[in-house]
């Protein structure tokens, strides 16, 4: 079994894919308008709501945002609005990416090239394997068992233009395994909770500023795509901890210092006057929003849409397009999945994509069926 599995592509050496050679695209056509023409706006020729293109016998299929407001994929030519000619497949928000690989071919690595990219790994869901050593211009999945198709998820934007693609038998290994904390929607909260503030498809993180400076709006990452409206895992989060106090609770950052408001300002402050100035109460409301209010200020914690970030808007400054929050605290059930050896499914592969027929302590891939994830064998 084990000689079958990686023989398909022992002997394929990794391929070279450019955008730009793309063919049988298809899509909505929309044609360059060049700079200069009297009563337009100059623009790209491009495929608008992209659904599919093919590249040296790999094909790609796009699944387009459920929203229809939302960016769209598009696939851009060389044109004479962009001097350099450069050719990019747009991902966004909410699309995903599906790369099918020729017959008896099974990919193990895709390394990405390309611009715009964001570098929050909870940003990208991947069936199967996962992404890593993201930068702006460059993205790596890898998945070592090989698999003829993958399905990348798109939780912010990356412009594609180049690919090289590895398959089976090349001495591919998996990445460390990214370890992720779990969070649940709340209904309430309690000391010694750890919470994140979640609006607008953003969550609390990359709290850099006000860690630095002591006082600002608190930034955010964007939310896993893969969350659901209960539950989403995070890497790296950065949480609030939650304290009691007299008239209600204390926010604490990873510093130490405790999230504060003042009366003249819409931003939070860990360098408050008063005690009070640090003391928040908590309420939910029937669609399970969050209202949490400052006991010194009246304050209220709101998400600006437009930025993204979350604010302790002062009366006078809230209007209708300011959000508040779901409150989501962290989970006990996160990391890698144990399994012990007699709940094993059909099939373990090592991380160099071999069939394990009776498995050691460690860590492998599991697959049953159509699905593949990896765990540690106890």
């Amino acid at each position: 079994m084990a000689v079958a599995f990686c023989t398909a592509a022992a002997f394929a050496a990794p391929v070279t894919l450019d955008v730009k050679d793309a063919t049988d695209i298809k899509g909505t056509d929309i044609p360059e308008v060049p700079a200069g023409t009297e009563g337009s706006t100059n623009g790209a020729a491009r495929h608008i709501e992209l659904e599919s293109f093919v590249i040296d016998g790999y094909t790609f299929t796009v699944t387009q945002p459920e929203d229809e407001k939302a960016a769209k994929a598009s696939y851009y030519y060389p044109m004479s609005t962009n001097p350099n000619g450069a050719v990019t497949v747009r991902m966004y928000t909410g699309s995903a990416l599906t790369i099918t690989a020729p017959a008896g071919v099974k990919m193990a690595k895709i390394e990405f090239s390309g611009s715009n990219g964001k570098t929050t790994a909870s940003s990208y869901t991947c069936t199967p394997g996962e992404l890593s050593d993201l930068k702006a211009s460059a993205q790596t999945w890898t998945y070592a068992a090989g698999t003829e198709s993958v399905t990348i998820n798109y939780g912010a934007q990356f412009r594609i233009s180049k690919m090289v693609v590895t398959p089976v038998g090349e001495g591919v290994e998996d990445p460390e395994p990214v370890e992720k904390t779990a969070f649940v929607l709340a209904d309430e909260i309690a000391a010694g909770d750890e919470i994140l503030f979640v609006a607008g498809g953003k969550v609390l993180g990359g709290l850099n500023n006000i860690l630095a400076k002591g006082y600002g709006y608190l930034e955010v990452v964007d939310l896993p795509s893969d969350a659901t409206d209960n539950k989403f895992s995070i890497a790296d989060p950065q949480p609030l901890k939650v304290a009691a106090a007299d008239g209600g609770y204390t926010f604490e950052l990873s510093n130490g210092k405790l999230l504060g408001a003042k009366s003249n300002y819409n931003t939070f402050d860990t360098t408050a006057d008063s005690d009070a100035a640090r003391v928040w109460t908590v309420s939910f409301e029937d669609d399970g929003a969050a209202t949490i209010t400052n006991v010194a200020t009246g304050n209220v914690v709101y998400q600006d849409p437009k930025y993204g970030s979350f604010g302790a808007y002062k009366a006078d400054s809230v209007n209708d397009t300011l959000v508040k929050p779901f409150i989501y605290k962290k989970d006990a059930s996160s990391g890698i999945q144990e399994v012990e050896v007699e709940n094993a499914p059909v099939e373990y592969f090592n991380l160099q994509g071999i069939r394990v027929a009776e498995p050691a302590r460690g860590l492998y891939i599991m697959r049953q069926g159509n699905k593949a994830s990896k765990v540690y064998i106890r």
